[in-house]
């Protein structure tokens, strides 16, 4: 499902692999990625993360609604649209910390590839041409997947752990918030909704 914020198409894509990465295979994705970010427009974004570090599309999306705000309101504390939601998706203010809890690392076998592109993009059309084949790019680097899914609305096999460690999520925390029955929270939505408000504190950190 194609999400539209803003002035922004952000098409999410995600490929469960058959092996974890390896320190040469982390490498090569990455300089792959800057080889195609130097060919691309300026107001488009690529960001290939660990998607075991998201709690879910929504709270993905809700990262980079305050990333394109803080560009907006220029109190962004990265340089790059791409950096500034790896910030709000680990809830760390420093870049360097952020890419080791939700980048790519030799442990990694949950990728989520984002692409956010400048302008409305309509559904099926000829502008989908222009997006980056995120399935060829794998095949390129003969990275085999046991799924590739394009355009997902919905992140498979996140880890809770990772999350919860991450933005210091607490059993507690859950507890509370499942306690309350008259929103009929689930354990997945009760981190979910716990995962957006962690992210949001980095605005009032600031």
């Amino acid at each position: 499902m194609t999400n539209q914020i803003n002035e922004f198409t952000i098409i999410i894509s995600q490929a469960i692999l058959s092996k974890p990465l390896t320190n040469d295979l982390v490498k090569s994705i990455l300089e792959k990625q800057r080889a195609i970010e130097n060919k691309l427009p300026k107001d488009h974004s690529l960001l290939i993360i660990n998607s075991d570090a998201i709690a879910s599309v929504k709270h993905l999306l809700a990262c980079i609604l305050y990333a394109i705000k803080a560009f907006e309101q220029q109190n962004n504390l990265a340089k790059s649209l791409a950096a500034e939601i790896i910030l709000y998706l680990s809830g760390y203010r420093q870049i360097s910390k952020a890419f080791q809890e939700v980048g790519l690392t030799p442990e990694t076998q949950n990728i989520a590839f984002v692409q956010i592109t400048k302008d409305i993009m309509e559904p099926n059309s000829k502008d989908e041409e222009s997006l980056v084949n995120f399935e060829h790019f794998l095949t390129e680097l003969k990275i085999q997947s046991d799924s590739f899914s394009f355009d997902v609305d919905k992140l498979a096999n996140t880890n809770e752990k990772k999350i919860m460690s991450n933005l210091g999520i607490t059993e507690e925390n859950i507890s509370l918030i499942m306690t309350d029955n008259t929103n009929g929270y689930s354990r997945d939505k009760a981190i979910e909704k716990l995962a957006i408000e962690k992210s949001t504190l980095l605005n009032i950190l600031k």
